[in-house]
């Protein structure tokens, strides 16, 4: 079987168009696991352990999934483990 340059840049073309229109549709099409309730049981419960820098950037990325909750800090500094315990009332709504 062989296939021509003509075939294979048709072929791979339509492959490409139809990716790029995909990327063009609404995103709340494709999240429907971040609309429904979860439940207690596939709920994600996370504590952090240097609530400074990279951590707490992970932190609140995660704190952004339906689902995660975050149930405890931890930090040598107080001041920081003070504001970050306050920064995560004030995205979940509940304190660590």
């Amino acid at each position: 079987m062989t296939i021509t340059r003509r075939k294979f840049l048709n072929s791979n073309g339509k492959l490409l168009l139809g990716a790029g229109a995909a990327m063009l549709a609404p995103v709340p099409l494709f999240s429907f696991a971040q609309q429904r309730k979860v439940s207690a049981n596939e709920k994600i419960r996370i504590g952090l352990i240097g609530a400074k820098g990279m951590g707490f950037v992970n932190l609140e990325n995660a704190l952004k999934q339906p689902g995660v909750e975050c149930i405890g800090l931890c930090d040598v500094d107080e001041n920081i483990l003070a504001q970050r315990s306050a920064d995560v009332e004030k995205i979940q709504g509940t304190a660590p």
